[in-house]
């Protein structure tokens, strides 16, 4: 079979390929494989950037090729292993595989839509490119980031119904008169 930078790589039409963080610190970040190459590490230059320490800074590069995605490892310090077993050497990867980098474990993943037919020409990068996708994770927030977010709002929330019913209850008690504490405020 003979590629062109155009067209003719064949994968399932309609399939969305992703890398799926199951364990690790970025848990539930989705990465869609829209491009030809992905290198994974720690390193800001990689194009999936997993923030574990037992991640090497380029650890392992999923690729697309006329078979479909392959996995191999980058010479990492401490190996990449696909279900398991650690990678000798470039290895297809198929859906539900588990891919693990250190602390991480990433599943990667083919997404079939029901209204597409069963394949399609184009790389992954071509078929992006025509559904207007972007590159990168799907969510803006890392998992830490998003619980802390979640957990300011709470507070700020309960500060604010506090603020609002906690004095009627305190009055409503006997404990405190709002009318006279009113008057010396000036209100």
């Amino acid at each position: 079979m003979t590629v062109d930078n155009e067209t003719t790589m064949t994968t399932h039409l309609g399939s969305q390929a992703l890398l799926i963080v199951k364990q690790g610190p970025q848990i539930g970040i989705q990465f869609p494989l829209t491009a030809e190459r992905y290198t994974i590490g720690r390193d800001e230059s990689c194009d999936i950037i997993i923030q574990d320490a037992e991640v090497s800074r380029r650890h392992s590069q999923i690729s697309w090729t006329e078979h479909g995605f392959v996995i191999q490892d980058l010479e990492s310090t401490n190996g990449t292993f696909l279900n398991g077993s650690q990678l000798g050497s470039a290895t297809p990867l198929k859906s539900g595989d588990n891919i693990g980098l250190g602390q991480t474990t990433l599943m990667f993943e083919l997404q079939q839509a029901a209204d597409q037919p069963a394949f399609e020409h184009g790389s992954p990068a071509q078929q992006s490119e025509q559904a207007g996708g972007k590159r990168g994770a799907t969510s803006s927030f890392s998992g830490r980031r998003q619980r802390w977010l979640l957990v300011g709002c709470g507070c700020l929330l309960l500060l604010c119904v506090c603020g609002i019913t906690a004095p009627a209850i305190l009055q409503m008690a006997g404990i405190v008169d709002l009318a006279t504490i009113g008057q010396g405020l000036g209100f």
